[in-house]
């Protein structure tokens, strides 16, 4: 037991933005360790570690709090723990989320998207999907008719407006065929839609920019008036830009949408916002 120990955790972080809050900390070394227990409140700092609202505990060293609300400062308290359990003096960081936008749709790749909440519609068959570590796996080893999923939602989005996307991807292996996507949007208007190789992302009937797809990137992908805009991995600057094509379909698309075609991609999260095109 820790009989009183008073270990104040080491890089205690909290980093915020739009609609989530990523934690971060350092487990300490204490024999008797059993865990770390993270609460928050919105009106200052968790008294102890009954007060407030518990999102994490276990013996990890991060945690990404979702679905917050613009502007607004989350207070966060980690206590750790034995086997008792006794706690430990609590560590305090705090993070106010930006102004301007929040995720109204965040798809965690824990569950297959027609289960998740809201759920996904979906085309072809979940068969080819399973849930791999915390993503999304879709392994389409066939060219046979309906060896494919897409899955979709409505969205009320505006062209005036604009919409943001964002996914974290990789592509394991790809034999392309002309009708493939894996990331389409839609506003009623306007739409474009996006594949990701093992060595580049494309805009389908457009441009491409070369990446190392085989592994993990985040991407925006923003859609407004005569306009779309790829980012990378955070950055202000678009690697891709250009004009969408036209359609009155209205909704989100992500997946593998081509049964000629072979694809082995996952998907760590995608997130949406019909509120406007908000670069990162």
């Amino acid at each position: 037991m820790f009989h009183g120990w008073t270990f104040h955790y080491v890089n205690f972080a909290a980093t915020p933005s739009a609609g989530q809050i990523a934690l971060s900390w350092t487990n300490p070394g204490d024999a008797d360790f059993a865990g770390t227990m993270v609460r928050f409140k919105t009106t200052g700092y968790p008294t102890g570690p009954t007060d407030g609202t518990q999102i994490y505990t276990g013996t990890g060293t991060s945690y990404t709090h979702t679905n917050l609300s613009p502007s607004t400062t989350y207070y966060y308290s980690a206590f750790a723990y034995d086997e008792v359990p006794n706690y430990a003096t609590k560590a305090d960081v705090s993070a106010t989320t930006p102004a301007g936008m929040s995720w109204q749709v965040m798809y965690e790749g824990d569950v297959l998207p027609s289960a998740a909440s809201p759920s996904w519609a979906f085309a072809g068959s979940e068969s080819w999907a399973s849930i791999v570590s915390g993503a999304v796996r879709v392994n389409d080893n066939s060219t046979a008719t309906g060896s494919y999923v897409t899955w979709r939602q409505g969205w009320v989005a505006s062209n005036a407006t604009g919409t943001t996307v964002e996914t974290r991807m990789r592509c394991a292996s790809i034999t392309y065929n002309s009708a493939q996507k894996n990331v389409e949007l839609l506003d009623g208007t306007k739409s474009v839609g996006f594949l990701l190789y093992t060595n580049k992302i494309e805009v389908i009937g457009g441009s491409s920019y070369n990446l190392t797809g085989s592994t993990y990137h985040t991407y925006r992908f923003t859609l407004q008036g005569n306009t779309f805009n790829v980012y990378l991995d955070g950055g202000s600057t678009p690697i891709l830009t250009g004009a969408p094509g036209t359609s009155a379909t209205n909704q989100v698309k992500f997946g593998v949408a081509a049964y000629a075609g072979m694809q082995d991609i996952y998907f760590d999260y995608l997130y949406y916002t019909v509120a406007g095109a908000y670069p990162p």
